[in-house]
């Protein structure tokens, strides 16, 4: 420009002594020297604005992504967006330019235009009932409903006997008046909601026991074990069905090692059919949890017999065996 400048200031000075002719060229080789100049200065900046890096097009692979689950989910979840939105295309998992500015690039360095991945073919709607699955539902709750059923019937079978039989309601009555030897193994079982220091030493006590069913309901120990630690009182006695239930009172605090009763009801359950009871049955508590809910507890089980008294024994006192304590090996 420093050149150019001078060259047209020759001129003028020259244009000012009346010789146009001699001016005329150096006028123009002035204008052809700042031409080329300012053509070396912006032609190459222009060239490189206007196509500065080489476009390169090609499909996504799946090599492109983290992880096929990626690629998928791409191709899958992407709609016909424009691919002018660069957050949009970084939210579907596409692959984007992350340049900002054109400034800070190299001359040498790539543009990739990625294209927009192949869509996957949505599945075609089924039409109808799918019969396989309805089938397999069907059979789930077939079995959940059989054993349900069976459950059920299992508790209700021995009434299904008795009422068969025509014993429903007899041993109601024929129980009363009979006494039976009943031999009482308590201790903790499994299963049972008792403290978990109550019996946990494996201790029993086997303490036999007189009793006999009155009417009205009333039951009565006759006979206890010697040695045995607790006393009971007058009980009560029911028959539902075919289920027998009978209770003493326990009327003073026991304890013998780690087996410990308040003084509450220690109740027996058993079945009965006529003037027949069961030779097994369950022994059982009534306690409160936390308060204020009440729960049985399973204590041990017993075993019991007829007890046969002769017209001419029934002023005799009844005898049985004493108290035993069993300690585990």
């Amino acid at each position: 420009f420093a050149l150019s400048v001078a060259a047209i200031d020759a001129d003028a000075d020259a244009s000012d002594d009346g010789s146009v002719a001699a001016t005329t060229p150096r006028r123009r080789a002035a204008l052809a020297a700042m031409l080329a100049v300012s053509s070396a200065c912006v032609a190459p900046r222009a060239a490189r604005a206007a196509d500065r890096r080489t476009m390169v097009q090609r499909e996504i692979l799946p090599s492109d992504f983290e992880s096929l689950e990626t690629f998928e989910r791409a191709r899958g979840g992407r709609a016909s967006a424009s691919s002018s939105t660069a957050a949009t295309e970084s939210a579907k998992g596409i692959p984007i330019n992350l340049r900002s500015s054109e400034d800070d690039m190299d001359e040498n360095e790539m543009n990739v235009l990625y294209t927009t991945p192949p869509e996957a073919e949505p599945a075609e709607a089924k039409s109808g009932v799918d019969v396989r699955r309805w089938a397999s539902a069907a059979f789930q709750w077939g079995f959940i409903g059989a054993v349900a059923y069976s459950a059920w019937s299992a508790q209700r079978r021995s009434d299904v006997v008795t009422k068969r039989l025509g014993l429903g309601g007899i041993a109601a009555s024929a129980l009363i008046g009979t006494s039976w030897r009943v031999t009482a193994d308590i201790g903790r079982e499994n299963g049972t909601w008792m403290p978990p220091n109550w019996g946990a030493s494996g201790v029993r006590l086997i303490v036999p026991l007189a009793i006999t069913f009155k009417a009205n309901g009333v039951a009565e120990v006759i006979a206890t074990g010697a040695f045995a630690p607790m006393k009971f009182g007058e009980g009560s006695w029911s028959i539902d069905g075919d289920t027998l239930r009978f209770n003493f009172p326990m009327t003073a605090p026991t304890k013998r090692g780690d087996i410990e009763f308040g003084e509450e009801k220690l109740y027996f359950k058993t079945q009965a059919w006529a003037n027949q009871m069961s030779t097994k049955g369950r022994l059982l508590v009534n306690q409160t949890r936390f308060g204020f809910r009440r729960e049985w507890r399973s204590v041990g089980v017993f075993k019991s017999e007829p007890l046969v008294i002769s017209p001419e024994d029934e002023n005799a006192p009844v005898v049985v065996p004493p108290m035993r304590v069993r300690v585990p090996q």
